[in-house]
């Protein structure tokens, strides 16, 4: 377990453009009738503030629990156009891929249900193993913020620590999948109300593309400045 002890933290906003990018990347011949698929890439593609999330050093503070699983590299991922396999003619090729679908080396694909099992496995563990480590119960948490992968993940993860509802917000519902920003944008349009001027205790648990997870323990206060959703 990596550990990286942070306190104060200030969250002022953030870049979501990665749908953006991760939608350029998705073949054609992908359909959006799938649940889990649209909510993987985004249901819309959104723009925010370039502000970010700043984390303040503090020896006192909580741990994180950081990790990697190599086996599953190719669970999600984009084989060519990288530097292990640079873009060339033939990377551009349409081949069959094992769900039926054709797509080019440059695109990207997932095994949605080893994604699936990786997510609902591994989050909890890491939220518990963070718990132990900060010698807290759930109940001492005001909030879990779960990377928003689907609604089906999201809802066995909460249900398999037995958590309360109204702990776990979600912003997936509008957004869809906003990648590495799927946190600070949950934070910032579901709870901004709920923690101005406040203190709070939370957790954040982000999981996908490794596979890869993150785990962290935070306080917030009333000197928590939380920016307006900025939509263009």
């Amino acid at each position: 377990m990596a550990v990286l002890r942070v306190n104060n933290v200030r969250i002022a906003g953030f870049a979501a453009g990665v749908p953006h990018n991760v939608v350029k990347t998705v073949s054609t011949t992908d359909k959006y009738d799938d649940e889990s698929y649209i909510e993987s890439v985004g249901v819309r593609e959104k723009r925010f503030s370039n502000e970010f999330t700043a984390l303040e050093y503090d020896e006192e503070a909580a741990p994180i629990n950081l990790g990697t699983d190599g086996t599953g590299y190719d669970a999600i991922i984009r084989p060519g156009g990288g530097a292990r396999h640079p873009i060339t003619p033939q990377s551009l090729e349409l081949v069959m891929c094992e769900d039926g679908r054709m797509r080019h080396a440059c695109q990207t694909r997932m095994k949605g249900m080893d994604v699936f099992a990786f997510g609902i496995t591994t989050a909890p563990k890491s939220i518990r193993k963070i718990l132990k480590e900060c010698d807290i119960e759930s109940e001492d948490v005001d909030y879990v913020i779960l990377h928003q992968a689907n609604i089906k993940m999201l809802e066995t993860i909460r249900k398999k620590l037995k958590l309360e509802e109204d702990k776990v917000p979600y912003s997936l519902t509008r957004y869809g999948n906003t990648s590495s920003a799927s946190i600070p944008l949950t934070v910032v349009t579901e709870l901004k109300d709920k923690l101005n001027g406040r203190r709070a205790r939370m957790i954040g648990c982000g999981f996908g593309v490794g596979l890869s997870w993150g785990t962290i323990c935070f306080t917030v206060d009333e000197r928590l400045v939380i920016s307006e959703l900025q939509e263009l």
